[in-house]
């Protein structure tokens, strides 16, 4: 009797170890097994179609092998920084069979079994995101020069309604540091005389919650002319979250 028990456990830890590998295996990452080392004992499916090895020629490389950016000299700063903190997340990049070169990002997971240390990484090619993130800048920069040349005042705030950008036009306008102006509410400059500074954020909030545009005609005690403040709301995404909409202020003089 005990040993049908037996056979009959350990066929249940055999069906659970084989569901296990083929989850892993179907992971849309690549999945790797390493050790102290930097050996490299497991390697899914996604990992092996990611470099363009078969398994058994990954189960015969290290880091170095595959990682430019960890080679033997870092790796031992590395692994105690792993043990250290338990689990890491950071970018590197990683060279295929052929030699090409794409960046990732890992995810490192620290864990001993029959006290060897081992650490457990997801790794995700970045390189469409490393794409759209220099495409964006590079838009950003081209937005940017355009409005530090107009001739009329751009600001972006946040959603305390504080300044985060200011182009210069507006800088002379107030003829305050830039510096001084970046941070400060959008009342601390407040000159309209007829809107008050109230109805102005209350005005801006609206902007802010809903994203649709909104209008409002100013006259300046002094220093600026007449004018029509155009405020849009956006929101911004980021890798991590979507960021809350700010303020993009455009004025026609």
């Amino acid at each position: 009797m005990g040993t049908v028990l037996d056979i009959t456990e350990r066929k249940r830890h055999e069906q659970e170890l084989a569901r296990l590998h083929y989850a892993i295996d179907h992971v849309e990452e690549a999945v790797y097994l390493i050790d102290e080392q930097a050996r490299i004992h497991y390697v899914n499916a996604h990992a092996c179609q990611g470099l363009g090895y078969g398994r058994e020629e990954l189960l015969g490389l290290s880091i170095p092998d595959i990682d430019p950016d960890y080679q033997y000299a870092v790796w031992p700063h590395h692994w105690r920084d792993l043990q250290t903190h338990g689990s890491l997340t950071f970018e590197t990049r990683h060279r295929t069979k052929d030699g090409r070169i794409f960046p990732v990002e890992v995810v490192a997971n620290y864990f001993e079994s029959d006290g060897q240390g081992y650490n457990m990484a997801m790794i995700r090619n970045i390189h469409e995101r490393k794409r759209m993130e220099l495409a964006l800048a590079e838009r950003e920069q081209e937005f940017r020069t355009l409005v530090e040349n107009l001739p009329t005042y751009v600001m972006r705030l946040d959603r305390a309604l504080r300044h985060t950008y200011v182009n210069p036009a507006f800088v002379a306008a107030v003829g305050l540091p830039e510096a001084e102006i970046l941070g400060a509410h959008v009342g601390a400059f407040w000159r309209a005389t007829n809107v008050t500074i109230d109805a102005y954020t209350a005005l801006l909030m609206r902007v802010l919650s809903s994203g649709a545009r909104e209008d409002v005609s100013l006259e300046w005690r002094s220093g600026m002319a007449p004018c029509t403040a155009i405020w849009c709301g956006f929101r911004r995404s980021t890798a991590a979250t979507a960021k809350s909409a700010a303020c993009w202020y455009w004025v026609s003089t």
